[in-house]
């Protein structure tokens, strides 16, 4: 599946998005980057993506979602 957000997203981070589609707590969560790519650049630019809601997720997901973007941004905040 071809990356929505090439623009600002790298491909490894897409492809763990897709991956965590498999997932059945973020299913979903490809069409929603399909859908809204402005609002989930505007998280992925955040200062503190941790205390900003995803785009059109639940909570719950924060700390997955940062960890396949922000990798330092999340082990910081352990």
């Amino acid at each position: 599946m071809d990356n929505p957000c090439s623009g600002w997203l790298s491909d490894v981070a897409w492809d763990n998005i897709t991956e965590l589609e498999k997932l059945t707590n973020f299913h979903g969560i490809i069409t929603s980057f399909e859908q809204y790519p402005r609002d989930w650049n505007i998280w992925y630019t955040a200062n503190e993506p941790e205390n900003t809601a995803l785009p059109g997720e639940t909570e719950i997901g924060v700390v997955v979602v940062l960890t396949l973007y922000h990798l330092d941004t999340s082990m910081m905040h352990l």
